[in-house]
């Protein structure tokens, strides 16, 4: 883990910046309320009952993380085996994982995305990555939602493992249709040429693409490929939860 304070492209101190320091000096000497049940939870954001029901996934495949035998990777992979090289997801998108992200995304309560964050960043193993790379939204959403939570996330998870995080390493290019209705092939398809990732950020590096909740994986095998494509010596992929 790096020892001195890793900056964000554009500028941004990754893993150190004074407000965290004031806000972990506050939480000290007034303990944050667990976000479940509404328990003191000291500098966490859940309490340990709370954390301990949060809904774990089931053993998945090695490789893209859909429940198979543990350890072991799926048929689906062995025969067309994602742009990435692991995964991880280590929460089911249920109660009351589920409130939380839906709050996060459209109740713009940013706080909740660190909680998740650091959720992720505790299942994820140290060494490996060199940069975390979030996935983007497509400016027109940016402009909509006010704030990308993939890249809140992923910030949470920098700041923990001390990576650089690429906040402008990926440009969504091209706003498809909503894919809420469509098959996964669809979804495969309609996500096809919608990224641009930056040669020169990416270029011979381990990459951990980071997003809030993958479902059938579409968008990030999009935004692997085209990593992949720009450079990248390896693609590893981490997300909250999956639907």
């Amino acid at each position: 883990m790096c020892a001195g304070p890793v900056f964000v492209s554009g500028g941004r101190p990754a893993n150190l910046n004074i407000g965290g320091m004031v806000d972990g000096m506050l939480r000290r000497a007034w303990p944050r309320e667990c976000l479940m049940c509404g328990a003191a939870a000291g500098n966490a954001f859940f309490c340990t009952p709370c954390r301990r029901e949060l809904p774990r996934a089931q053993p998945g495949c090695a490789r893209c993380g859909t429940p198979a035998l543990p350890g072991r990777t799926c048929t689906r992979c062995c025969e067309a085996p994602p742009p990435w090289s692991r995964a991880c997801i280590p929460y089911a998108y249920a109660w009351p994982l589920d409130r939380l992200v839906i709050g996060m995304k459209f109740g713009r309560r940013l706080s909740w995305a660190r909680a998740l964050g650091l959720l992720l960043a505790d299942h994820l193993p140290s060494g490996g990555a060199e940069l975390v790379l979030p996935v983007p939204l497509h400016p027109v959403r940016l402009a909509s939602r006010g704030f990308n939570q993939a890249q809140e996330i992923a910030a949470a998870v920098a700041r923990r493992h001390g990576l650089p995080l690429l906040t402008y390493g990926a440009r969504r290019v091209r706003a498809p249709p909503a894919q809420s209705s469509l098959s996964a092939a669809a979804r495969a398809e309609n996500l096809d040429g919608a990224f641009s990732v930056s040669a020169r950020q990416v270029t011979g590096r381990r990459v951990l693409l980071v997003d809030d909740v993958v479902t059938t994986g579409a968008t990030a095998a999009a935004l692997a490929r085209a990593t992949l494509q720009a450079g990248a010596r390896q693609v590893c992929l981490a997300a909250v939860a999956r639907a």
